[in-house]
């Protein structure tokens, strides 16, 4: 009996919160007119910034030659041509994840590139519709040009941001952010701080599962991640030399961010941790913050 009380809130719970015509109304509601407005401008001048970023970066490509678009995303799908972790960060497709996010994508890399770019893009490209399909038009215009330098990389803020969302319900999802860029998994804090066990388990045991059966399948590309993560900890992929002090200040203001949060209950801090937490800055990490709506959306529906 109870387990059916359960399942038939959370189908409501679902048909209220997610489907965009209530996002608009949620976010429009009048007594919250003067915020969503400095929000909104906050999001425009994001953008404007993005596209600063955006240009900056073509030209600078042009000018040294080099490739531009899809540079992250022809580095996953060379990462099994050039051997794991051949080139080390800042290096021409540099791979710099655990083999379980390589394994994967595997089946995706024995295809021609422009095969994978294809499908790669699709899945990013499907991953910021679904994230930002609840904003009306002058919050989704602005979004839109915010998350286009990591549409050009080619890089996973956007599967960070759905991990993020889909985290609410199936914390397993935490897996992606600890078996690639690691630190952003410091989110995990979240359930540690509001003494939430069992979601903290899923995701841990989640993660244990997946990294089990990758050792399982090569336990020696294992062996290689983490002698490349010792051996490459202080470099970056602009300069070879990583600014530990400004990334203790970063991670630490997330962890900060995160028991504050935690504490108050606002889903919204776990983006904004997971964007300095990134071990490697940039303007494409703010497509992380692609999660906020649906996160904010959750938030407001279970408080209703």
């Amino acid at each position: 009996m109870r387990t059916e009380q359960r399942a038939r809130l959370g189908a409501l719970h679902r048909k209220e919160v997610w489907p965009p015509r209530r996002a608009r109304a949620l976010l429009n509601r009048p007594g919250q007119r003067r915020l969503l407005l400095l929000a909104l401008l906050s999001v425009w001048l994001l953008s404007i910034y993005q596209a600063i970023s955006l240009a900056v970066g073509y030209t600078a490509a042009v000018q040294a030659g080099s490739s531009f678009f899809l540079v992250d995303g022809h580095a996953y799908w060379a990462s099994w041509r050039n051997g794991l972790y051949g080139a080390p960060p800042g290096q021409e497709d540099a791979y710099l994840y655990s083999p379980a996010f390589a394994q994967i994508l595997w089946p995706l890399t024995v295809l021609p590139f422009w095969a994978f770019a294809v499908c790669w893009w699709g899945l990013l490209t499907a991953a910021y519709s679904w994230l930002l399909a609840p904003l009306a038009w002058a919050w989704r215009l602005p979004a839109i040009v915010m998350i286009v330098p990591d549409l050009v990389l080619g890089n996973i803020y956007s599967l960070f941001g759905l991990a993020l969302v889909l985290a609410v319900r199936h914390p397993g999802a935490w897996a992606l952010l600890l078996l690639t860029k690691v630190l952003p998994g410091l989110g995990l804090l979240w359930y540690l701080v509001r003494r939430e066990w069992r979601p903290l388990v899923t995701a841990l045991l989640t993660t244990a599962v997946v990294v089990g059966v990758s050792y399982a399948v090569s336990p020696s590309a294992w062996e290689d991640w983490l002698r490349f993560l010792i051996e490459q900890r202080h470099s970056t992929a602009e300069d070879g030399a990583e600014n530990i002090a400004g990334l203790a200040l970063r991670v630490g203001l997330a962890v900060v961010i995160v028991i504050l949060g935690a504490l108050s209950g606002h889903l919204w801090a776990l983006p904004a941790a997971v964007v300095l937490a990134m071990p490697l800055g940039g303007a494409g990490t703010l497509g992380v913050l692609a999660a906020l709506p649906r996160l904010v959306l959750h938030a407001q529906g279970s408080a209703r």
